[in-house]
């Protein structure tokens, strides 16, 4: 991501952590890469030191509730939510179907298989 894209995802929370609100040093892509996270100011978290090194690997992926939800003061189902909605506005069906999985999921509480979002044909 570029330093532009930094500052903006950094103004969005005031230079704060998205989950405690200490200072945040670093910003990472909550949909990663590899299941088409962009790097869009919706997609980027601000995390501070503590939640970027102990927690940092489940912000990279929004997609396994149960990991996420750990981390104390996330809100994981407004950010799917969000995520999702901008996929849509996107028209990028894949992602708004996977995200609109996970929310049903969650909203279950049906993670028996953390992977349900994969295809196991």
């Amino acid at each position: 991501m570029t330093a532009k894209q930094r500052e903006d995802a950094m103004e969005k929370t005031e230079g704060r952590c998205l989950t405690c609100g200490e200072e945040a040093s670093y910003v990472v892509r909550m949909v990663s890469p590899r299941y088409g996270g962009s790097r869009e100011l919706e997609n980027l978290a601000p995390l501070c030191d503590h939640h970027y090194e102990d927690y940092g690997h489940m912000f990279a992926d929004i997609l396994v509730p149960p990991e996420w939800n750990k981390i104390h003061g996330a809100e994981w189902r407004t950010l799917a939510t969000e995520l999702r909605d901008q996929f849509d506005e996107m028209d990028v069906d894949g992602m708004v179907e996977t995200l609109n999985q996970v929310l049903a999921a969650d909203q279950e509480e049906e993670w028996d298989d953390p992977f349900l979002y994969l295809d196991h044909q």
